[in-house]
């Protein structure tokens, strides 16, 4: 594992890593926990605008202030909410129970978007005012026509209950160490953030032709990258090149920084302190794993040659083997030939091997020793010339001797011994 060093302090930096603040400036939009759909319509002229508008609302602890926002989007032409004449408004405002406007945004018949679907609704929000349910009052007016002065419009008013909850941002979820195996992937080590039931990967690049690795303003803003639940956690090579690919980055120029951040139910968290690697690391792993792959190959080969030439002996050995089988069984039939209706002569028949396959796939599973003469198989286990003796001691088994008697006499008691051998009894002699 190479270690790679971590900084506490920004004025003393080393080799390719660095431990930085983080840069992030705080997110000050307001979490929408739910929603509702809405849809702005007027009798006499039909759906207006809709948008999904928030009735549950988490406000930071800690913070001044903070904006909600939600889009919305016209449902009639552009040339009809956009006339500057003769458009559309929507007004939103927030009252709280004691009678207190506490927010208010206005879409003006100017403020729709003229180039996509969605027009932004923001207003600001003091923590004073977030911890209570307060009213929503929507009010859908449609111009129809004035002469500077006077303008006649009709109009619609809807009203929701909006509630504002205070919850505690995560903690910093500051990284504490980093390590590189430097062949596929770095292990991070993060501070656990308090208030945080899960965590976010947040990865950087250096912008083209910054100098500078060690300071924020030298990166692009944190993307996500995935999710975790708990320190340590990997980041792959294969992730990082992943993530460039698209942003045609040059690996040997270039830098990632890698940050955490915690979540939970209501919010997400900042981004913490983080590291910087040069993605010329990814290089260097990639040409060495390119070396190791082409090692590989190389001794693949070297290997499936070996086991060729194996095979191809092995194949010989066996045809070795089955013309021995062939010679021993002719032998056979020689000497015994004229006992071949004898049980023994099956007997020793039996004891001789079939011949062989000697096919490439036959032989593999199978070990033959050849060694001269000598042939040692399952079937077999004697060389031919044992074998050739046993057949010798058979043929003379073969012929029935003649049985003879003898006396035998100790004392006066005398014996007769019949036999194709016979011999005296213990105390006998032969008379």
């Amino acid at each position: 594992m190479k270690t790679l060093t971590r900084i506490a302090v920004a004025t003393f930096f080393l080799s390719n890593v660095f431990l930085a603040p983080s840069s992030s400036a705080a997110n000050d939009v307001l979490s929408i926990v739910s929603s509702t759909q809405y849809t702005g319509s007027i009798d006499g002229v039909g759906d207006i605008w809709r948008g999904s508008i928030p009735t549950k609302v988490v406000y930071p602890a800690g913070s001044y202030s903070m904006k909600l926002e939600f889009p919305i989007q016209a449902i009639l032409p552009y040339s009809v909410v956009g006339n500057r004449s003769t458009g559309t408004e929507v007004e939103f405002e927030i009252w709280s129970s004691a009678g207190k406007k506490i927010a208010y945004d206005t879409v003006y018949s100017f403020d729709w978007n003229p180039v996509g679907p969605n027009t932004l609704v923001s207003m600001y929000v003091y923590e004073a005012d977030s911890n209570a349910t307060h009213t929503l009052i929507i009010r859908t007016m449609y111009e129809l026509s004035t002469n500077g002065l006077l303008t006649r419009y009709l109009k619609t008013e809807k009203t929701l209950p909006i509630q504002f909850s205070v919850a505690k941002k995560p903690d910093l979820a500051d990284l504490t160490s980093a390590n590189t195996d430097g062949n596929s992937q770095i292990t991070y080590v993060f501070k656990n953030s308090a208030n945080a039931s899960s965590y976010e990967v947040g990865i950087r690049y250096l912008i083209p032709g910054s100098v500078n690795k060690t300071t924020s303003a030298s990166y692009y803003p944190f993307e996500f990258l995935k999710k975790v639940n708990s320190s340590p956690f990997t980041v792959s090579y294969s992730e990082i090149k992943a993530y460039l690919a698209p942003k045609n980055v040059d690996l040997s120029k270039s830098a990632i920084g890698i940050a955490v951040r915690g979540v939970n139910d209501y919010m997400v968290g900042d981004w913490g302190a983080w590291f910087y690697t040069d993605t010329n690391e990814i290089v260097i792993a990639d040409t060495r794993a390119k070396l190791a792959a082409e090692a590989a190959e190389i001794k693949a080969k070297a290997d499936a040659k070996a086991a060729e030439q194996a095979a191809l002996m092995l194949t010989a050995s066996c045809n070795y083997a089955n013309s021995q089988i062939v010679a021993l069984s002719a032998k056979v039939e020689s000497a015994l030939g004229k006992y071949s209706a004898n049980a023994t002569f099956a007997s020793i028949k039996s004891q001789i091997p079939l011949p062989l396959d000697c096919s490439q796939s036959a032989v593999s599973g199978f070990s033959l020793k050849v060694d001269s003469l000598k042939i040692t198989s399952n079937s077999l286990d004697s060389d031919v010339q044992n074998e050739l003796g046993r057949l010798l001691r058979i043929e003379n088994l073969s012929k029935t001797p003649s049985k003879v008697t003898i006396s035998c006499k100790k004392g006066n008691t005398i014996k007769k011994v019949t036999g194709t051998k016979p011999v005296c009894p213990t105390g006998f002699k032969k008379i």
